[in-house]
Order: C-alpha cells, then sequence, then structure tokens
C-alpha cells in the first residue's frame, strides 16, 4: 500500500481511502462513527470518540489556497502574425492575422476590409439591439419572495479586480445602477490561468423559482456531422464573458 505525504497543517493524522478499506475488508459508517473489520479472532470494532472529534474541529483552520501557480509558463505562439489595417484612415483598426496562410493570405485580407464596418474596437461601437427585435425577461414563479443573499467579503486584490470589471461593463452600457432592487447576488471571482480574475454571479437563488428552460444538448457526432461540405470552419470567440 502506497502513501502519499502532504506537507502541510492538518488536524489528522492519516486519510483512509476505499482501496485501504477494501484490503483488509473494513466497513465504515458515518452515521455511528464506527468502523468494523476483520481479524484472526472476528470482527474487529473501532469507534470514534466525541471529545477527540471537537479537538480535532478545534485545531482546523482555513486556509486561502490559491489555484495559480507563480511559476506558471505559458506557450508561446508559434505562428508568425500580420497587422492588417481595415481602414486607412483609421490606424487603430486593425486585426492580426497568421502569416503561414500562404496563398489564403490576400483573399482573406480583401474580405476582411470588405466587410470592415461589421468590426469593432471597443464595446462602446456595437449597435445596441432594439427590444422589438430581441428581449429576454426571466420567468418567476408566481407568490415567490426576492432573496437577497448576504454580501460575503472578498479580499482587497479581489475587490480591486472587481470594480474595474465593474466599471468595463457600465462605460459599455451593459449594465447600470440599481438603487432600489429586489433581488441580490454575490459576485464570485475565479482565477484564470494568466493571474487575472474572472468575474461571475451567484444566480443559484434565482435559478430556484426560475422556470427550466428544456433544451438537450447536441451530441458530438451531430456537430461533426454538421460541419460537413464546409470549406471555413470559424473559431471566432467572445472577448470576454
Amino acid at each position: 500500500m502506497d502513501f502519499g505525504i502532504v506537507d502541510c497543517p492538518a488536524p489528522y493524522n492519516a486519510i483512509l481511502e476505499h482501496p485501504l478499506l477494501a484490503l483488509f475488508n473494513g466497513v465504515a459508517s458515518s452515521c455511528h462513527q464506527t468502523l468494523k473489520f476483520i481479524t484472526l479472532r472476528g470482527i474487529g470494532i473501532s469507534r470514534g470518540e466525541a471529545s477527540a472529534e471537537a479537538r480535532l474541529a478545534k485545531r482546523s483552520r482555513m486556509y486561502n489556497i490559491d489555484v495559480r501557480s507563480e511559476d506558471l509558463t505559458r506557450a508561446e505562439e508559434a505562428d508568425v502574425e500580420v497587422h492588417v489595417p481595415l481602414d486607412d484612415q483609421r490606424a487603430d483598426r486593425c486585426v492580426r492575422i497568421s502569416a503561414t496562410l500562404g496563398d489564403e493570405l490576400e483573399p482573406l485580407i480583401r474580405l476582411l476590409r470588405e466587410f470592415a464596418d461589421l468590426f469593432t474596437r471597443s464595446a462602446r461601437e456595437i449597435p445596441r439591439v432594439k427590444v422589438e427585435i430581441a428581449e429576454h425577461c426571466l420567468a418567476e414563479a408566481n407568490g415567490v419572495r426576492p432573496i437577497q443573499q448576504k454580501r460575503r467579503p472578498i479580499s482587497l486584490e479581489k475587490e480591486e479586480a472587481l470594480r474595474k470589471e465593474v466599471e468595463k461593463l457600465r462605460e459599455a452600457g451593459f449594465v447600470e445602477e440599481a438603487k432600489y432592487t429586489t433581488w441580490l447576488s454575490n459576485v464570485v471571482l475565479v482565477p484564470k490561468a494568466s493571474g487575472e480574475w474572472r468575474m461571475c454571479v451567484d444566480y443559484t437563488s434565482l435559478n430556484r423559482v426560475s422556470s427550466t428552460d428544456a433544451y438537450p444538448m447536441p451530441r458530438i457526432d451531430q456537430l461533426v456531422d454538421v460541419t460537413a461540405y464546409h470549406e471555413v470552419l470559424s473559431f471566432l470567440d467572445m472577448f470576454s464573458g
């Protein structure tokens, strides 16, 4: 039996997993705090002690574990990129294209310049969708009392990142301040591989009282079949979200 050694403070001396329990035919009951196992003289019983559990709980501590690694190295891009201006009058409107496309490079540049009005450099330039075209309303259950989640404390680093993300959304016109709101949800910051923070919102309280949209996920073989007989496969993705 192999044991793994973890160099960190812990209230327990060892943690037994299922392979070890199966080795000596042990059966554990979390409800009764009892472990039974087979011995040469019969069934052995090991019972937990309430006083020991209280001491372990008092010794336990919560540590702020950051999944980001300080020595994280990212792979460098192998392709050589060329900057192609879409508008001769605006030097900031450029796109980056791989220089290894060969004969496909020039036709692609002409195509991008032909539809240059479809590209924007900031969220302010994105035209707003009219309400008559598309509008999404949440369907709440009748008689549901609005839920205000309690504010969760965050560190100074997360608070600074949160202010920057909210300011970006406010300047783009995607969000606006609500002075008298009935629903409140906490913001959750998730670390990215690049070391930055991704802002998410905890909508668990709202999801519990919202109607569920039954949308089956497509199968991978169906997605592959849909791409058949197409010459170009787009890898366009959202910039942030």
